[in-house]
């Protein structure tokens, strides 16, 4: 069975857990943000790939 991590802060304790995976393109991260700011910086080819 999956034990989440703990983590102390202050009087708070803190789980961190997981409730699934989900694969994003590059359009729902960087949909917001204009394609001529973030393609020089990650480019073309890393942005269009598709990973299956």
């Amino acid at each position: 069975m999956y034990t989440p991590a703990r983590y102390a802060v202050g009087d708070m304790d803190i789980a961190v857990i997981c409730d699934g995976y989900i694969k994003l393109d590059a359009g729902a991260v960087m949909g917001l943000i204009p394609r001529v700011m973030w393609e020089p910086v990650i480019g073309r080819r890393t942005a269009t790939r598709n990973t299956g």
